[in-house]
C-alpha cells in the first residue's frame, strides 16, 4: 500500500468532478470561456485529451481531463488554505459519450472475467461497444450538434422576426444597428422565411431607404467594455444590401435589377460601384440550375428592361449594362455544385428558341447603340469587345447545329453593322475589329472549305466570309489607314494574313519592315504635308502597350537616316507627342551622319531646358563619340526637377559601363544620385535593373556611392524584383551597407504607422540572399544589434529578414547562434529563440534549441519559447493537416528522449505529451468540421442559387 504523499503524487483522480454537457457545442463554448484555466491553476503536463487516435490505440472514450488545484487567490483565503497543493481531475464530456462511459466502465475498464474463462465473449462485447461508438453515438452526437445549430440560427432570426424586420430596418438611427439588423436578415431570417415573394416589395424598398439612409448618416464607434471600436461606415451598408438583393435576385429580377442601379447612380465608393456592376452582371448568367427550370427567362426580363431605360440612361450606365449584354450573348450554360468535400463545375451550350434569338437581337441593338453614341474612342473599343461575346461558340460543350447557324448569322450581322459605320472611326479601332473580324473570316473558310458540312452550316459560312471581305475591302480602301496600322500597332492585319497563315508572326513583321522603307521613299516634297499629318497621327496613339510603338520608331529612324531634311522639318513643327520619339529622330541623324541638324536638334532643346529625358535616353541608346551634352542635359535637369530626365541620365550611366563612354561617377552618377536621394525618387531602378551591366556596375560602386544608391531606395514602398537586382549588385562588395540599409527601412517602417502600404523587407528574396547569406556572423551582428527584448512585432521584422537572407537554417548560422547561446546574455537567448521561431521547428535548428534547454532552469518560462519554435507548423493543407504536422513533430522529438542531457530528456517527456493533446484535439476538431458539414449537404439541394 502506498504512503500517503506517494498516493497524492500517483493517482490524480483521488478527487474528481465530471462536467456533462448535452451537445459538443456546449463542450466547445465551455472550452472557449475559459472557466477552468482562469479560475484554477492547470496541470498540462498530466491534463489529457481522450479521443481516438493512433496514439491511444483508437480508444473509444471521449472525454477532456483536466488535472487542477486552487489557484494563488483562493489559497490565500483561510476557508481555502488547507486545500493548497490538492489536485481534483475535472472530466468534460456529452452526455451521450458519458452514457458509453458508465456502460462500459466495469465492462472494459475493469473487464469481470478471469484468465481462461469468456475471453471470446468478452471480445464479442467489447466489438459491440465499439461499435454503438461508431454507428450510433459519434453521429447521433453530430446530428444533435446540427440540431442545435439550426434551431439558434432559427431563433436568432425569430426574434427579429417577431420584432418586424421590416420595421426594425426602418428604425435605425445608425449605421451601426443598421449593419446589425441586416446581418440578422441576411443569416438568420430570409434563409427561414416561409414566403419571401409576399414581403419581397416591401423588403426592397427598405433595404433601399436603408441605403439612402446610410449616405447621410454619419460614422459612430461601437461601445464596447474594452473600449470604443470603429464605426459602420456609409460604404459598410451597401454590401450587405446588395448581398441580399443579389440572394434573392431570382424573386423579383426587375426588381432587385431597378434597386442596384439606384445603388450604382447613387454609391460614390468606387470599390462598391464594382461590387454593385459584379452583381447586376450576375443576374445576367446562364446558370444551369435555373435554366433546367425556366430556360432564358430571367436574361429575357433583363433585356427587356434594359430597353425600356432611355436612351441617355442606358449611355449613362453603359459601365454596368455592357457586362449584362456581354453575358447574355454568351453561347454556353455554367453551373456549380458543392458537396461536403468537392466543388463540381459543369458547362453546356445553350439551346435555341425565339426567346433566345429575341435576347441576342436586343443585346447587338443595345450594344451598337453604345457604339454609335460613344463620346470617346475608349467607350467605342469597350462596347466592340462586349460585341465580340455574340461570335464565339461554346468552347467546353457540343452545341447544336441551330447554335451553330444563330451565331453565324449574329456573327455576320454585326460585320454588317460595322461595315455601314467604317466612315469616321479612330484608325486605332479599325485595326481592332479588323483583327478579330480576320479570325472569324478564317472559322468560316475553314467550315465553308471542310469535306463534310457537319453543322449544315456551309452557306451560312461562304455568306459570312463575303461580308467580312465586304469589310475589309472598304476599311484598306483607305490608303491613310494601311499606312497607319502598318507604322502602329501590334496586332494588326495584312493581305497575306487573309489567305495564308493567319498567326505567322513574322511574315507580318517582314512585310510591315518593307512596307517601312517604301513609306520612306514614297515621301516627296509634294506630299510631305500628307505624311507629317499621318506621322503626327501616329505619335498621339494612346497606349500602354510597349508593343505599340517599336515598328513607329524604326520608321522615324529610317526617315532621320535617309532623308534628313525632312526629318529636320518635322521636328520644326513636331507636337509633344511626336518628341516624345526623339531619341528615334536623333539617332536616324547620327547614322546618317547628319551633324548640322543633330547639334542643333540637341541646341535647341538644351537651351529651352526640353525634351531632356528623350536626350538622355537618345544618349544611352546611341553612345555619340562626343557626349559633352550629356552634362547639359543633368544640370538642366536637376535645375528644372526634372526626376524623368535624372533617372535616364543613371540609367545611360549603368548602361555605359566599362566604355570610353561613361561619364564620371562622382561628378556625374554621384550628382544625380545625390539629386534623387534628396527628393526620395526611387523609381529610376525601373530604367536601370534590367541592363546587362547594372550588376557589374553596382558591385564596383565605391562605399559613398553605394549609400547614396541605398538612400534613394529608403523611401520605395516595397522591395520589388527590380530593386532587389541592384541590391544584389551592391551586396557583392558591400554586405555591410545592405544589412544597415535594411535597418534604416525598419526603423522607417516604425515611423510610418500611418503608412500601412510601406513593406520594409520582402516576404523572402529571390537572389539577394545568395551574397548577404555568405557571411552568418556579419548576418547576425547586424540583426542582433536592431533587439529589443520589448519589440514584439521583431518576429515579423528582424526575425523574418535573418530567415530570409538564410531560408534553410545553414550550419554557418547554427554555430554563430549556439555561441551566443553558450555564452550570450540573457536577452542574447531571447534573441535567439525569436529568430529560431521563423524556422518552424524544422530539424536543423534542434542542435541550437537543445543548447538552450541546457542553459535554462527546469521552471525557467522562457522554455515556452522554445516549445513554441518546435510546435510551429507553418501553413498546412487538408482536412487533418494540423494532426499530420503534429505527428511529424512527434516524430522528429522522440530521439530527445535518448539523450545525455537531463534537461533535455524531461523537456522531451513534457513536449511529446503536449503534442499526444493538441493531435487529439486537433483530430476531434477536424472531424466535427468534417461531419458538420456533410450534415450541410445532406438535403440533396446542393446546387448554387
Amino acid at each position: 500500500m502506498l504512503a500517503s504523499q506517494a498516493v497524492e503524487q500517483e493517482i490524480r483522480d483521488l478527487a474528481g468532478a465530471r462536467l456533462i454537457f448535452y451537445t459538443n457545442t456546449d463542450v466547445n463554448r465551455f472550452l472557449e470561456s475559459r472557466l477552468i484555466p482562469e479560475n484554477f491553476e492547470v496541470h498540462w503536463d498530466t491534463t489529457r485529451v481522450h479521443h481516438p487516435t493512433e496514439e491511444n490505440a483508437q480508444q473509444r472514450y471521449q472525454a477532456i481531463h483536466y488535472t487542477v488545484l486552487l489557484n494563488a487567490q483562493c489559497v490565500a483565503l483561510p476557508e481555502y488554505s488547507v486545500f493548497k497543493g490538492m489536485r481534483c481531475e475535472i472530466q468534460i464530456q456529452t452526455i451521450l459519450n458519458h452514457a458509453w462511459a458508465e456502460t462500459s466502465h466495469d465492462i472494459l475498464y475493469k473487464p469481470p472475467t478471469g484468465t481462461g474463462f469468456g475471453t471470446k465473449a468478452i471480445q464479442s462485447i467489447e466489438n459491440r461497444m465499439m461499435r454503438i461508438m461508431d454507428e450510433y453515438l459519434l453521429p447521433a452526437g453530430y446530428e444533435l450538434q446540427k440540431v442545435q445549430h439550426d434551431f439558434e440560427r432559427l431563433m436568432q432570426g425569430k426574434a427579429l422576426f417577431d420584432r418586424g424586420m421590416i420595421e426594425a430596418l426602418e428604425k435605425c438611427g445608425n449605421n451601426n444597428d443598421r449593419h446589425e439588423v441586416l446581418s440578422t436578415i441576411q443569416e438568420y431570417v430570409l434563409p427561414n422565411y416561409d414566403d419571401v415573394g409576399a414581403v419581397y416589395p416591401e423588403l426592397k424598398r427598405a433595404l433601399l431607404k436603408a441605403f439612402d439612409d446610410a449616405q447621410k448618416s454619419p460614422t459612430i464607434p461601437i461601445e464596447t467594455p474594452f473600449g470604443k471600436l470603429p464605426g459602420k461606415t456609409a460604404h459598410d451598408i451597401p454590401t450587405m444590401i446588395v448581398d441580399i438583393l443579389s440572394n434573392l435576385r431570382y424573386v423579383d429580377v426587375e426588381g432587385a435589377f431597378r434597386a442596384l442601379l439606384h445603388i450604382y447612380s447613387n454609391e460614390q465608393d468606387s470599390r462598391q460601384r464594382e461590387h454593385v456592376s459584379r452583381t447586376i452582371k450576375g443576374l445576367a448568367d446562364y446558370n444551369l440550375h435555373v435554366w433546367k427550370q425556366v430556360g432564358p427567362a430571367a436574361q429575357l426580363i433583363l433585356t427587356e428592361s434594359i430597353d425600356r431605360l432611355t436612351p441617355a440612361e442606358r449611355l449613362e450606365l453603359r459601365d454596368v449594362l455592357l457586362p449584362v449584354w456581354q453575358e447574355v450573348l454568351s453561347s454556353e450554360l455554367r453551373g456549380t455544385s458543392f458537396g461536403a468535400d468537392t466543388v463540381t463545375f459543369r458547362s453546356g451550350a445553350l439551346s435555341v428558341g425565339d426567346e433566345m434569338r429575341q435576347i441576342r437581337q436586343s443585346a447587338i441593338n443595345g450594344i451598337i447603340d453604345i457604339f454609335d453614341r460613344a463620346p470617346t474612342e475608349q467607350g467605342k473599343t469597350a462596347a466592340i469587345n462586349s460585341l465580340w461575346e455574340a461570335t464565339r461558340l461554346p468552347t467546353q460543350a457540343s452545341y447544336s447545329k441551330e447554335l451553330c447557324a444563330l451565331v453565324l448569322a449574329d456573327t455576320q450581322r454585326i460585320a454588317e453593322l460595322l461595315t455601314a459605320r467604317i466612315s469616321g472611326q479612330p484608325y486605332q479601332l479599325l485595326a481592332h475589329i479588323e483583327r478579330h473580324l480576320l479570325f472569324e473570316y478564317v472559322r468560316a473558310r475553314d467550315m465553308a472549305e471542310a469535306q463534310q458540312d457537319t453543322f449544315g452550316c456551309k452557306d451560312l459560312a461562304r455568306s459570312l466570309m463575303n461580308v467580312v471581305g465586304a469589310f475589309r475591302d472598304a476599311v484598306n480602301a483607305d490608303t491613310r489607314f494601311v499606312r497607319y496600322k502598318t507604322l502602329v500597332g501590334y496586332a494588326s492585319v495584312f493581305e497575306p494574313q487573309w489567305d495564308g497563315d493567319a498567326l505567322d508572326y513574322r511574315a507580318r513583321e517582314d512585310y510591315r519592315k518593307a512596307k517601312i522603307a517604301e513609306f520612306v521613299q514614297a515621301i516627296t516634297p509634294e506630299n510631305e504635308k500628307e505624311w507629317f499629318d499621318l506621322i503626327e497621327l501616329c505619335a498621339a496613339t494612346k497606349s500602354n502597350d510597349l508593343a505599340t510603338f517599336p515598328l513607329f520608331a524604326d520608321f522615324i529612324v529610317v526617315l532621320a537616316n535617309e532623308k534628313p531634311d525632312v526629318a529636320a522639318r518635322l521636328l520644326e513643327r513636331a507636337s509633344a507627342d511626336l518628341l516624345n520619339f526623339l531619341p528615334a529622330f536623333l539617332g536616324g541623324l547620327l547614322e546618317g551622319g547628319t551633324r548640322d541638324t543633330y547639334e542643333r536638334t540637341i541646341s535647341y532643346h538644351l537651351a529651352r531646358g526640353t525634351h531632356l529625358a528623350a536626350m538622355a535616353r537618345h544618349w544611352r541608346l546611341a553612345r555619340p563619340e562626343q557626349p559633352p551634352f550629356i552634362d547639359d542635359v543633368l544640370t538642366k535637369a536637376i535645375a528644372a526637377a526634372d526626376d524623368v530626365a535624372v533617372m535616364e541620365c543613371v540609367a545611360l550611366t549603368v548602361a555605359s559601363h566599362g566604355t570610353p563612354s561613361q561619364p564620371a561617377l562622382e561628378a556625374f552618377f554621384g550628382r544625380a544620385m545625390r539629386y534623387l536621394a534628396d527628393r526620395e525618387a526611387y523609381k529610376w531602378v525601373r530604367e536601370a535593373w534590367y541592363l546587362p551591366e547594372a550588376e557589374a556596375f553596382f558591385a564596383g560602386l565605391s562605399t559613398e556611392l553605394a549609400h547614396m544608391v541605398l538612400s534613394s531606395l529608403l523611401s520605395s514602398p516595397r522591395i520589388d524584383h527590380d530593386t532587389e537586382e541592384i541590391l544584389a549588385g551592391i551586396a557583392e562588395t558591400h554586405a555591410d551597407l545592405i544589412w544597415e540599409f535594411f535597418g534604416d527601412r525598419l526603423s522607417r517602417k516604425g515611423e510610418q504607422d500611418r503608412e500601412p502600404s510601406y513593406d520594409a523587407i520582402p516576404y523572402q528574396f529571390h537572389g539577394l540572399e545568395k551574397p548577404l547569406s555568405r557571411n552568418a556572423d556579419l548576418a547576425v551582428n547586424a540583426i542582433r544589434s536592431w533587439y529589443h527584448p520589448d519589440d514584439r512585432l521583431f518576429e515579423f521584422g528582424g526575425a523574418h529578414l535573418l530567415s530570409a537572407v538564410f531560408p534553410s537554417f545553414s550550419q554557418p548560422l547554427a554555430r554563430r547562434l549556439s555561441q551566443m547561446v553558450t555564452d550570450g546574455s540573457d536577452d542574447d537567448v531571447d534573441f535567439v529563440t525569436t529568430v529560431l521561431r521563423r524556422y518552424r521547428g524544422e530539424p536543423a535548428t534542434h542542435g541550437v534549441l537543445k543548447q538552450v534547454i541546457r542553459r535554462l532552469p527546469d521552471d525557467d518560462p522562457r522554455l515556452e519559447k522554445v516549445e513554441i519554435c518546435l510546435e510551429n507548423t507553418g501553413v498546412v493543407s487538408g482536412q487533418f493537416g494540423f494532426v499530420e504536422a503534429f505527428r511529424a513533430k512527434k516524430a522528429e522529438i522522440v530521439a530527445w528522449q535518448g539523450d545525455y542531457n537531463a534537461k533535455v530528456k524531461a523537456f522531451a517527456e513534457r513536449f511529446i505529451a503536449k503534442l499526444d493533446r493538441r493531435i487529439a484535439f486537433e483530430q476531434r476538431s477536424a472531424e466535427e468540421r468534417s461531419e458538420l458539414r456533410k450534415r450541410d449537404y445532406d438535403t440533396g439541394d446542393d446546387a448554387e442559387p
